[in-house]
């Protein structure tokens, strides 16, 4: 037979009852004892998944008002074989009302009061009783297999520990400590009681002295997710609850449209992953293509034709005459290297008044021998049209000559 159609009421069944409140976050399983702790959420707490298994001692006595430890089945008061018993590992620990007044749940954690049990059953809702146990199996069989535990507290038929009778009720019952005192009876306390023919949780009081299990209990807010919890960082982590410094922020990024590595600071946008055509420096006061100057490292703004320019050059090779009369100056080239290693262009002089380069005419002083090295005026070679770019002498030119343009000497 086909095992489809004799899953399906099952299934069907299974979906039906599932407590689809549960939420789904989960709690950071804490080590105690020695011990990392299974942990479910469930509302707004968080649950052990399993018993406490914290043993200190172990008696075979029982007390109303000292701490008192037991595991089931095991009759004697040496730790170690305590701990080796099969029903430690299965069942955990009973502990007295002394004993869970104790240091028993990690920080953070604590014994749950018989209110926290109420609010766990409140949330469940109908059959919360039902919903907290393990696998129908192991109550019995009485609850139908995979009706109960939906919700992973899985809750353990693991009885009680009474005075004059040791491990009562295993297998049928469920019992656990809660943190509150009868208040109409100092010498009894509320404890928790799940039955395998019973789908709820019954709170009423019953002696201190009784060994019972623990589960201890934290707020879910509590219950440490760690991560970057700003929504307004880029790494914003919905999951988490607790920071832990990770968080990172956009980045203020800065266009460098001529390449050079340096951004222009009148042109950013902020991300937090670098956008294409932008880096993280500023520096860049001249991030044109088009200008004269837009390759200089520090630049000056960016500067065009027929725009004034203060920039230092150092040159070599020259050829002057001294003379103060006649052609002051005998044809010969200047072979000029512009700062800041950006390449060098030799312009050609001609004789004449005034004398030129290229299409452009400057006046020397006579008495000059040589061109004095700081600051210097001439012209863009082949600037024809006052456009910013040279007219036939290519982008190197353009890049690297570094110039003065009086405005009423542009043509």
């Amino acid at each position: 037979m086909h095992p489809i159609p004799r899953l399906a009421p099952l299934l069907f069944l299974w979906f039906t009852l599932l407590p689809f409140n549960v939420a789904a976050q989960p709690c950071t399983s804490p080590t105690f004892g020695g011990h990392t702790y299974d942990v479910v959420q469930i509302g707004d707490q968080c649950w052990y998944a399993e018993n406490s298994r914290y043993l200190p001692q172990v008696n075979n006595n029982h007390s109303t008002n000292s701490p008192r430890y037991y595991v089931q089945g095991y009759t004697g008061t040496n730790l170690s074989d305590a701990m080796a018993h099969a029903n430690y590992s299965t069942y955990g620990v009973m502990y007295n009302f002394a004993a869970v007044q104790t240091a028993v749940c990690p920080t953070g954690w604590n014994v749950p009061s018989a209110d926290d049990w109420n609010e766990l059953s409140t949330f469940l809702g109908d059959n919360a009783g039902q919903q907290l146990k393990a696998d129908g199996n192991v109550w019995g069989g009485s609850a139908g297999p995979g009706l109960s535990g939906t919700d992973g507290f899985y809750a353990l038929p693991h009885g009680r520990n009474l005075d004059g009778g040791g491990a009562s009720g295993v297998g049928i019952l469920g019992w656990f400590a809660s943190s509150t005192v009868d208040s109409g009876n100092n010498q009894r306390s509320m404890q928790v009681r799940l039955k395998n023919d019973d789908v709820n949780i019954l709170v009423n009081s019953q002696f201190k002295k009784n060994g019972v299990a623990l589960r201890c209990v934290t707020a879910a807010s509590a219950a440490s997710v760690p991560g970057c919890i700003d929504n307004s960082a880029c790494n914003y982590d919905a999951a988490a609850n607790s920071d832990d410094g990770s968080c990172t922020y956009a980045t203020t990024w800065y266009a460098d449209a001529d390449g050079d590595g340096l951004g222009d600071a009148s042109d950013s946008q902020s991300s937090c992953t670098q956008p294409a055509g932008y880096v993280a420096d500023n520096s860049d006061n001249c991030d044109d293509l088009a200008a004269l100057n837009y390759a200089l490292t520090p630049a000056e703004p960016c500067a065009y034709a027929c725009d004034e320019l203060d920039a230092p050059l150092t040159y070599t090779g020259i050829a002057l005459s001294s003379a103060a009369t006649g052609p002051a100056v005998a044809d010969g080239a200047v072979n000029l290297t512009f700062s800041g290693g950006y390449g060098s262009m030799t312009v050609h002089f001609t004789s004449g008044t005034p004398h030129t380069i290229g299409t452009h005419s400057f006046t020397l002083a006579a008495s000059l021998t040589a061109i004095p090295q700081g600051h210097w005026s001439t012209y863009v070679v082949d600037e024809a049209g006052c456009d910013g770019r040279c007219d036939g002498c290519g982008s190197s030119a353009r890049v690297t000559l570094d110039v003065v343009v009086p405005h009423d000497r542009c043509d």
